[in-house]
C-alpha cells in the first residue's frame, strides 16, 4: 500500500535528521549554546534579566579597557545567548573569532540564524578555503546553498571535497562524513537511488563505520524491504559504539512506513 505524500516526507525528513546527527562527533556549537540560552530566557525563574544586564555591563567595561580579553568576551557572549539576543551576540563573537578560529563556525551559524545569509556564506567559504576538512562549515554552506535553490552547486561542493580527500593534504577529510552529507543532499532532492548508492560506497570503503549501514537500513525499512533492512540494522548494532546501540534498536522496532514507487 502506498504511503501518502505527507508520510513520505515525514519519513524522509526523519532520515535526513538522523544523518545530520550522525555526521559529526560533536553537535554544531550553535545548536548547543542556542538551546541553552533559549531555555534560560523562556524560563521566568531561571535567570533575572536585570542581573544578566548588570553582568553584561561589567564585561563591556572590561572590554573598553581590554578589547581582546577573551574571558570577558566569552562572558558577554554567554549572557547574550541566555538573553536570546542573537544580534547582541555578533560583536563579541566577531572579536572572539579573530582571536580563536574555533569560534568562526559559530559566528557563521549565528549570522545564518539572524538572516544574514550572505555573511554566513562568506564565512563558511573562508573557513573551507583554509580548512577543507571542516565538516560543520561544509554542512552549513551546503544547507544555505540548498535554501537558495543552488542544489547543483551544493552537490559540486561536496563532490569536490571528496576529490580533495585523495590528494596530498586531504588526509584530514573524514570521507564517510562527507559521503553521508552528499547522500543527505540527494535525499532532499528526492534522489533516493543516488543516496543508496553512496551508502553502499561508504560501506565498502569504511566497513567498520556503522553510520552508512544504519542509513541504508532505515531507507530500506521505509521501502518495505524488511528482511534486508533487519540484516543491516543488526550489522549496524554490532558496529556501533555502545552509546548508540539502544537508539538503533528503537529505530529498528518503530512502525513501518511504506513508500510508494
Amino acid at each position: 500500500m502506498k504511503a501518502s505524500k505527507k508520510n513520505y516526507w515525514l519519513y524522509i525528513n526523519s532520515v535526513v535528521l538522523l544523518i545530520v546527527l550522525l555526521l559529526f562527533s560533536l553537535f554544531p556549537l550553535f545548536s548547543t549554546i542556542w538551546q541553552t540560552g533559549q531555555s534560560s530566557s523562556n524560563n521566568g525563574i531561571a535567570q533575572d534579566q536585570e542581573l544578566l544586564e548588570s553582568q553584561a555591563s561589567g564585561y563591556e567595561m572590561i572590554l573598553q579597557r581590554e578589547p581582546d580579553n577573551q574571558t570577558a568576551l566569552e562572558g558577554l557572549l554567554d549572557i547574550r545567548f541566555k538573553q536570546g539576543d542573537l544580534v547582541g551576540v555578533i560583536p563579541p563573537l566577531e572579536r572572539l573569532s579573530q582571536l580563536n578560529p574555533l569560534y568562526t563556525t559559530l559566528l557563521a551559524q549565528t549570522k545564518q540564524q539572524i538572516g544574514d545569509t550572505g555573511g554566513a556564506i562568506t564565512i563558511y567559504r573562508n573557513i573551507l578555503a583554509k580548512e577543507p576538512s571542516n565538516i560543520n562549515a561544509l554542512k552549513g554552506l551546503t544547507d544555505l546553498l540548498l535554501l537558495k535553490g543552488s542544489s547543483a552547486e551544493s552537490i559540486d561542493l561536496v563532490q569536490n571535497t571528496l576529490k580533495m580527500a585523495s590528494l596530498p593534504g586531504g588526509q584530514n577529510i573524514n570521507v564517510t562524513s562527507v559521503q553521508l552529507l552528499l547522500a543527505e543532499i540527494y535525499l532532499q532532492q528526492k534522489q533516493k537511488t543516488q543516496a543508496l548508492k553512496i551508502y553502499e560506497e561508504a560501506m565498502k570503503s569504511n566497513p567498520e563505520d556503522f553510520r552508512p549501514v544504519l542509513a541504508k537500513a532505515i531507507l530500506l525499512k521505509g521501502e518495505g524491504e524488511e528482511k534486508k533492512s533487519k540484516e543491516l540494522f543488526q550489522q549496524s548494532i554490532k558496529l556501533a559504539p555502545e552509546l548508540y546501540k539502544s537508539s538503533i534498536m528503537d529505530m529498528e522496532n518503530t512502525s513501518d512506513v511504506k513508500i510508494g514507487q
